[in-house]
């Protein structure tokens, strides 16, 4: 390419940006309500790597905003070949500004710490009371962290292993607002840069990126819905070494879907319902390599002067081996 024709497409790039940073505001009516539960998903092996924020259309707020997301989740899952018992706390904080109702900009540190934890009689004694079957899980001991393989001999590693963190450089942007019959529409990128990784993978500081598009509608002056897909890219394909002469070949890409109603109960309440669905991220463990259902329950409420708050819990649905067992939720956001 000539100097010139790298010149006027400069220009062209620069002029786009501008376009992006200075259009008009979109119509002031919500339509869109108050949006979802910001959960990703805990499955094993979905967790160690990056899962892009779901961005729900109409979220995009002028202005800075801060947000801090918590989830504390309990996972079992015993075959043949392998068992997982452990508690994953999931801490994200984010930082954001609006340029306008339109674009905006968001930076996120995200840690995962795997433990032994304190869900264990609950779950089982949940479990009981809805004579749901233990698969095992009440002939193990309580609160303990690992994950092992089972062959000639049982091989057992510290769930801690799996501890990782990152950032992720979060751009969004609202295409439309909801008008009409026409839902609105988000459309956002994330970019995630691993400080610490899980142990076994073999690339210290993985670069993943991922997109995702979101529709939002108000169905009632009560009900809304939230419809979200976002394809994944990962650095690491492979973890080596949790045993010896043994590895796990991980996707290079995901795709995921969210599913989020929501009623108005109040002006400050809203009731949510999710449903999350995202693909395997594992290719040679039986179990492991299914795609991932997690529901969950909650609620928003929106305070007069500290912000909005969030609570739900997490069961997981049809394919039980890879996706959290039980967890909770908390959220808090603010707008300054």
């Amino acid at each position: 390419m000539s100097c010139s024709g790298r010149n006027v497409t400069q220009v062209v790039i620069l002029l786009c940006l501008l376009r992006l940073i200075a259009a008009p505001p979109l119509a002031a009516e919500d339509n869109t309500g108050a949006g979802i539960l910001h959960m990703r998903s805990q499955s094993p092996l979905q967790s160690l790597r990056m899962v892009i924020p779901s961005v729900a259309a109409g979220s995009v707020t002028p202005g800075w905003g801060t947000f801090l997301l918590a989830t504390w989740s309990n996972i079992w899952a015993e075959e043949e070949s392998y068992y997982l018992d452990y508690e994953l706390l999931d801490i994200r904080m984010t930082v954001g500004y609006g340029l306008n109702d339109r674009l905006a900009l968001a930076l996120a540190y995200d840690h995962r710490s795997y433990f032994g934890g304190q869900m264990d009689s609950f779950i089982q004694g949940f479990h009981d009371a809805l004579s749901i079957h233990q698969n095992g899980r009440d002939q193990a001991s309580k609160g303990q962290s690992r994950i092992g393989r089972i062959g000639l001999t049982v091989e057992e590693n510290s769930a801690d292993t799996f501890n990782n963190s990152g950032a992720t450089l979060l751009l969004s942007y609202e295409l439309t607002r909801s008008n009409g019959l026409l839902p609105a529409v988000n459309l956002s990128t994330s970019v995630r840069y691993g400080f610490e990784t899980a142990g076994g993978f073999t690339d210290d500081h993985p670069i993943d990126y991922g997109f995702s598009l979101g529709l939002g509608k108000r169905l009632t002056p009560k009900w809304y819905l939230h419809l979200i897909g976002s394809y994944s890219h990962y650095d690491q394909t492979r973890l080596n070494d949790l045993w010896p002469g043994t590895y796990v070949v991980l996707e290079n890409h995901q795709f995921n879907g969210l599913i989020a109603c929501g009623y108005d109960y109040s002006e400050r309440l809203t009731l949510l319902i999710q449903y999350m669905q995202c693909e395997s991220a594992v290719e040679n463990i039986k179990g492991l390599d299914e795609t991932s259902h997690e529901v969950h329950l909650g609620l928003k409420y929106r305070t007069v002067t500290l912000g909005q708050i969030e609570f739900g819990i997490i069961e997981n649905a049809i394919s039980f081996d890879n996706s959290r067992d039980f967890g909770l939720h908390f959220g808090w956001g603010y707008f300054f």
